[in-house]
């Protein structure tokens, strides 16, 4: 078995860095351990250009959204099923403090549509809130699905000081269950998984826990909108909803906890209006680096081994556009924009 590219973790960056390998003829294995990454799993897949409690626009918002909105319909298209919803998203103020932030921005903010006090069905709105045309959502669960009918990828777990050999064309990967693979390079998107062995260790790494609960909402299944208001509520099938998301830093495991569900019921509190009953609750954890820009490039001490990670909770909206920029410079380190190349960091 070999191959032009391996590519360790088939999360939303794996995959779909895979496919831009594919438009220009490598032929790629990813490696997988386990049927779904646990972060990529999890995830809402929003995209959303105003964050933060500045109503900061999102970096390089409209670049990546082009890209995104293109890669994403070509799937579609394809593969004949939806992947990519375009609804639209209101953020909900919390307090006055916030209404008068998000007053003081409007200037910058023009193409929107301002400041509403109009009553939303099921919500509790007092200091009124704004709507972002923009706002959009990727199935993530659907676009990895459909990924693995078409790529090529096994299961398999991975240990870097075990499995991976340098040859003098590329890597021998050892690999249980499955055997000897030989490829010319050697990809690693595994997410926070690179925060815990390999070469990337020496990364600053800041990556954080989510969880999210899965809802049933019957009295709220006419509305289509995301909703932003210190949680993001968003709907997904029949009478069910996803919300989330909290930020932990010192216990980075995929395990639920009591203490993310109170986080995420204070907040509904204030928001809803209507009864919810909670039918699911999971936690992943969110590869950050550093800055908050993705990672990617090539390492300078072991020939041809790569890396594509630090896409956080935006991966849905930056994964095409740097999938496509790392294949258009591949192993040309020096051409990698500087914002997200890894040699910025000392390894």
């Amino acid at each position: 078995m070999t191959y032009d590219v391996v590519l360790i973790g088939g999360g939303i960056a794996g995959v779909t860095l895979a496919w831009f390998l594919k438009r220009v003829g490598a032929t790629v294995l990813i490696v997988q351990h386990g049927r779904f990454p646990c972060a990529s799993r999890i995830a809402a897949g929003l995209i959303t250009p105003v964050t933060g409690k500045r109503f900061a626009l999102s970096w390089r918002f409209q670049e990546f959204w082009q890209a995104a909105e293109t890669f994403y319909r070509s799937c579609e298209q394809s593969w004949q099923t939806e992947l990519l919803q375009v609804p639209r998203a209101i953020r909900i103020f919390q307090s006055e403090e916030e209404e008068s932030r998000f007053l003081s921005r409007m200037s910058w903010l023009s193409e929107w549509e301002g400041l509403s006090r109009e009553p939303i069905a099921g919500f509790q709105s007092p200091f009124g809130y704004f709507t972002m045309p923009r706002g959009a959502r990727l199935n993530i669960s659907r676009y990895l699905e459909e990924s693995y009918k078409r790529l090529n990828i096994v299961e398999a777990e991975f240990d870097w000081h075990q499995q991976a050999r340098a040859t003098s064309t590329g890597w021998v990967l050892d690999l249980p269950k499955v055997g000897t693979i030989t490829t010319n390079d050697l990809v690693l998107c595994q997410g926070d998984q690179a925060r815990l062995q390999g070469p990337f260790q020496k990364l600053p790494f800041l990556s954080a826990k989510g969880e999210i609960l899965r809802l049933r909402i019957p009295q709220l299944v006419c509305e289509k909108r995301i909703i932003h208001s210190g949680i993001w509520l968003v709907h997904d099938v029949g009478e069910e909803f996803l919300c989330g998301s909290t930020y932990e830093w010192d216990q980075l495991d995929s395990l639920p906890t009591e203490a993310g569900r109170q986080k995420l019921l204070e907040k509904l509190q204030h928001l809803l209006n209507v009864p919810y009953e909670i039918i699911d609750h999971q936690a992943g954890v969110r590869p950050i680096i550093d800055r908050q820009r993705p990672v990617m490039g090539w390492h300078p001490h072991f020939s041809r081994l790569g890396i594509f990670n630090g896409l956080g909770s935006k991966g849905s909206l930056l994964a095409p556009y740097f999938a496509e920029h790392f294949v258009n410079r591949w192993h040309q380190p020096d051409t990698m924009d500087p914002e997200v190349n890894v040699r910025r960091f000392e390894l």
